[in-house]
């Protein structure tokens, strides 16, 4: 079973982070950069990617099936 905190930081990103995140990804930071702004590890980062990319993906095949 996966433990939620790894190293004393969360695994997920909270909606919050997500936002602060994005906003510093505009403003031209670097995706490590970023993470390390918000306290997220980029291994965070990366699973949160993959995690919208997968729903992503998902939806758009219940759209195409109906």
């Amino acid at each position: 079973m996966n433990s939620p905190l790894i190293h004393e930081r969360r695994r997920i990103m909270a909606p919050a982070k997500k936002v602060d995140f994005c906003q510093l990804i505009h403003e031209c930071h670097s995706l490590v950069a970023a993470a390390k702004w918000i306290d997220v590890s980029i291994r965070t980062v990366q699973r949160a990617r993959r995690t919208v990319a997968k729903n992503a993906q998902r939806d758009t095949v219940r759209h195409d099936s109906k």
